[in-house]
């Protein structure tokens, strides 16, 4: 079976799949083909669906390791062996794929990667070759950190003076055995692995150093895992996974931590460098993959059809460490559009419709609670971004809900600034235009900026939505405020919305109710 990307328009994950992994407690309402997600369930399924653009070669691998070991059935998918399969219109199995994608990401796997190097991750796939008691994925990158793919190891052949070759599965080659050759006495290994098998310069390869081989484990992928995106840690699954005995339990909750991650193009995309309050780095600086900041940890995608893309990794931060993030254009060749999302337990954070030029750096600061951010544009820009904020408020089956809050701001001048803070505790938003540059008098504005304010509301008993007409706010160094009192907003009936200065006075504004 060959590899593809989200370019042939493939079935990936549904809320069905999402609802497998983590348990019944991602769905606001329903369940199983009827589960409606949880906000920050359908962003993380949406977040994850994305990353697949560049291929699903950890899903390939993953699908066939669980057919292997019989924890999914080839004949729930339409044929009673793996090899006689149809993909293409077999939307079942396409989601399938797409839900093993998801094993690289996901806690439990994530605890019992193996690493190290090439000849402890040889030895470590040769114990459980002979034992059978774990499948593995092999996991490979360039000498550069990038091109991470993700192949499917069956066999090691001991060629003799200190070399042994690992037989796999690629699923870039299809219906050909192919080798990754080990040097145990350098300690190195090579893969040729580009998509033209004749050519011998798109070649994987490391050492001890690199330590660019990883085993990725199969089995701890089939127990519900625990949750990164819900506010106690997991999903509030009770009964026993599908095709498994195991609950929740068995993995306990997650550690806690937020995700920054970028979204954009494949080859041609910004890089994300994140700074310290000591002013140390991680990211990709000058063309090198670095990590200076003691806490983060770099979750590289394992999703390449192609050996030359390089997707930008994702960054775990530990909650209620300040960072700044740079959304670096220096190496863009043409203008692109892109978001950053920082998601942890209970709350998603997006600065969506990032447009960026060749050399333009814009600016994120994230508060170190995670409830808010600051975004400055690169002097050379005059566009805005969009800003949301998604939390989860209290449990659902208890009356609780999730909200998601959106501002478009349209009318800025070069080098602004926008923010925003959440106080849970009190259920307020706050949106402030302090050091936002006021928009020219010839575009009708008056000098100020013009913003849209949208809210949803998810509850066990139904969704409700609310919609600002646009408002005008003063930028300059004080600025304006925009406060939503999100908690108190009644389904049907006008939100309030409360602008002005910030000590006064105050105007407020309605939020007309959608149907």
């Amino acid at each position: 079976f060959e590899n593809y990307g989200n370019d042939v328009d493939p079935e990936n994950m549904t809320p069905y799949e999402v609802e497998d992994i983590f348990g019944e407690g991602v769905c606001v309402r329903g369940t199983g083909t009827s589960c409606v997600l949880s906000p920050l369930a359908a962003k993380w399924m949406e977040t994850q669906n994305e990353a697949m653009s560049g291929g699903h070669c950890m899903g390939f691998s993953v699908t066939a390791l669980r057919m292997f070991t019989k924890a999914v059935k080839a004949k729930d998918y339409g044929a009673s062996q793996p090899v006689a399969l149809p993909i293409q219109g077999n939307t079942d199995l396409q989601s399938l794929i797409a839900e093993s994608w998801t094993y690289q990401n996901l806690p439990g796997i994530q605890a019992k990667v193996v690493e190290g190097t090439p000849t402890a991750v040889l030895a470590k796939l040769e114990a459980a070759l002979n034992s059978g008691k774990e499948q593995y994925t092999l996991a490979i990158f360039r000498a550069d950190g990038g091109g991470g793919h993700a192949i499917t190891p069956f066999a090691v052949e001991d060629k003799g003076d200190g070399t042994k070759e690992i037989l796999v599965y690629d699923n870039n080659f299809p219906g050909i055995i192919r080798k990754v050759d080990i040097d145990t006495q350098a300690n190195s290994w090579h893969y040729v692995g580009g998509t033209n098998p004749k050519d011998l310069t798109e070649v994987y390869e490391g050492d001890a150093d690199t330590q660019s081989l990883s085993l990725y484990p199969t089995s701890p992928g089939e127990e519900y895992q625990p949750c990164p995106f819900c506010k106690d840690g997991n999903a509030g699954a009770t009964d026993p996974q599908p095709n498994t005995d195991s609950t929740v339990g068995a993995l306990g909750a997650v550690k806690d931590f937020n995700e920054i991650r970028l979204h954009s193009g494949r080859k041609n995309h910004p890089h994300l460098i994140l700074t310290d309050e000591k002013g140390r780095q991680t990211g990709i600086v000058g063309g090198k993959l670095i990590n200076d900041i003691p806490g983060v940890e770099l979750e590289r995608n394992l999703a390449v059809q192609n050996w030359e893309e390089t997707p930008e990794p994702a960054y775990r931060t530990p909650v209620g460490l300040p960072m700044a993030v740079s959304v670096d254009g220096s190496e863009l060749t043409k203008k692109v559009t892109a978001n950053v999302t920082l998601s942890g337990a209970g709350l998603a954070i997006e600065v969506d419709s990032i447009k960026l030029k060749p050399g333009q750096t814009d600016y994120i600061e994230f508060l170190g609670s995670g409830l808010g951010l600051t975004y400055e544009t690169d002097p050379s820009s005059t566009t805005s971004p969009d800003l949301y904020a998604t939390l989860e408020d209290g449990d659902v089956t208890k009356g609780g809900g999730y909200y998601v809050l959106g501002v478009t701001a349209l009318g800025f001048s070069a080098g602004s600034r926008i923010g925003f803070t959440i106080d849970q505790q009190g259920g307020r938003y706050e949106l402030s235009t302090e050091g936002t540059k006021p928009s020219k008098a010839s575009d009708g504005l008056g000098g100020k900026s013009l913003y849209a304010v949208t809210m949803v509301r998810e509850k066990a008993s139904g969704q409700a939505q609310w919609l600002t007409d646009p408002i005008l706010l003063k930028g300059g160094k004080i600025g304006e405020r925009l406060r939503i009192d999100y908690r108190h907003a009644t389904g049907g009936k006008p939100l309030r919305v409360v602008g002005g200065k910030p000590g006064g006075p105050f105007t407020v504004y309605r939020g007309n109710p959608e149907k």
